[in-house]
């Protein structure tokens, strides 16, 4: 009994785990200057970040806004990571988005310039748009033309197969390349059945018997299809969403026609090993040879840098060139510090020369960003904000509760009154109430100390 109210448990949507900001729905920027109900949306206050921000997001679709950046300063637990995840949403699924903290260009194993141009491909994506030439039907014959075989002997070679297709709308007979032979043996084809031919792929499938021998099988275990409706010829599109980073990844080597077929294909299979500036450099070209055919496109997406203030003169360096060059992202930085101390050198023996900016950036860096200010929290909005959380938590609170979490928010931190909120509710089910009160806020409060007071 107690197994089966655990997988019950698992399975429940109610129960499953919320993260830090799985509250956000969206900018929730109506018009661009109506703003939606917190619950709809999922953000409290900042009227003038949100109206921004979507203002960018606007231009960031339309393409009008790549290789620029924007700043989001304010104080801590203002809510800049929770407005950079609601411009995610606000772009949507297809827009390439990545998320990073400034610490993470930081490694022994990889210099600081490279791990930021692969940040920078995955925030960079191509739409790529593979035409398939079809042929699908029953087959009515199918017959193999030979040669002599070129390295001379008795044995002849087949250099072609010959094939008559049937659809609603008639027959068609296919001169096949000899390389196809093994396909439709591997997949046991025989007169009466309905293939798949992708020619230019060098895909056969069987999709099964047709219907019209339905009666005449003698295997109770055939499966059989309709015959296919329109003509044996047709052409489809497929598009594939992938991003810069993916195609390194892939390691695909174009080969000297730059077919699109065998990008795809790679992708399919990708080979491990580290990507290059030459490979990616030939990825570049193959890319910006099927955009100018038509068959693909770059759009930029979004790079968010979280704690941009760790950041050295080194990176900002390289930023200044990224932001110059073509199809490059937007970047998105957010930093809680007015002055920081930037790292202008670096030696092994003094660990390097500091000099103090705003904000953490070189001034001629801070002239190419757009700089929107996050304001603190009011009591107001961190109760309004309180009642959104653990709507999402599907927690209830009474007005007492919320107005412990909420002084709690405004004092410490919204995240320690966030993490606050589960043992609550634990401490609720020992009391056998249903509602959480405000004697378990401050209980679990008790229990677990902040991180900005000392524990004796």
């Amino acid at each position: 009994m107690e197994n089966e109210s655990l997988r019950t448990l698992r399975t429940s949507k109610t129960d499953c785990r919320a993260f830090a900001h799985s509250h956000v729905k969206d900018l929730g920027v109506t018009g661009l200057s109506e703003l939606d109900d917190s619950v709809i949306c999922g953000l409290v206050g900042q009227k003038d970040c949100r109206l921004g921000l979507a203002l960018l997001a606007d231009l960031i679709k339309s393409k009008r806004f790549g290789g620029k950046g924007i700043l989001l300063v304010g104080p801590p637990s203002s809510g800049k990571t929770a407005l950079a995840v609601a411009l995610k949403k606000q772009l949507g699924p297809l827009t390439p988005f990545c998320h990073i903290s400034a610490s993470e260009l930081f490694s022994r194993e990889i210099k600081k310039t490279e791990a930021l141009m692969e940040y920078v491909r995955r925030s960079t994506g191509v739409r790529l748009r593979e035409v398939k030439n079809v042929y699908e039907g029953e087959l009515m014959s199918m017959a193999l033309q030979e040669s002599a075989n070129p390295h001379g002997g008795l044995n002849k070679v087949v250099s072609a197969i010959v094939a008559t297709l049937r659809a609603s709308n008639g027959t068609l007979t296919l001169k096949l390349a000899p390389s196809l032979h093994s396909s439709f043996q591997r997949e046991e084809i025989s007169i009466g059945d309905v293939v798949y031919i992708q020619a230019d792929a060098g895909v056969v499938k069987r999709l099964g018997r047709c219907e019209s021998h339905a009666n005449t099988s003698e295997v109770d275990l055939e499966d059989f299809v309709a015959l296919p409706r329109g003509s044996v010829y047709s052409v489809s599109e497929q598009v594939h969403d992938v991003t810069l980073h993916d195609l390194d990844q892939a390691n695909c080597q174009p080969n000297e026609q730059g077919d699109l077929a065998a990008l795809v294909a790679s992708l399919r299979a990708p080979k491990s090993g580290e990507a290059t500036a030459r490979l990616r450099l030939e990825v570049d070209r193959l890319v910006l040879r099927h955009e100018e055919q038509g068959r693909a496109e770059i759009f930029p997406g979004v790079l968010f840098i979280d704690e941009s203030h760790a950041l050295d003169v080194e990176c900002f360096s390289f930023l200044n060139k990224l932001m110059e060059s073509e199809n490059c992202p937007t970047f998105v930085f957010a930093t809680n510090r007015l002055e920081a101390d930037l790292r202008v050198s670096q030696t092994e023996l003094t660990g390097g020369a500091f000099e103090q900016c705003v904000f953490g950036m070189p001034p001629d860096f801070l002239d190419r960003l757009v700089v929107l200010r996050t304001s603190a929290m009011t009591l107001a909005e961190a109760v309004e904000l309180m009642e959104l959380r653990a709507r999402e938590e599907a927690l209830h609170f009474d007005d007492a509760a919320v107005q412990a979490l909420a002084q709690l928010a405004l004092s410490e931190s919204v995240r320690r009154a966030f993490q606050l909120m589960a043992p609550a509710w634990v401490l609720a089910q020992h009391r056998a109430s249903a509602e959480i009160q405000r004697v378990d806020v401050e209980t679990a409060a008790a229990l677990f100390c902040a991180g900005k007071s000392p524990c004796e």
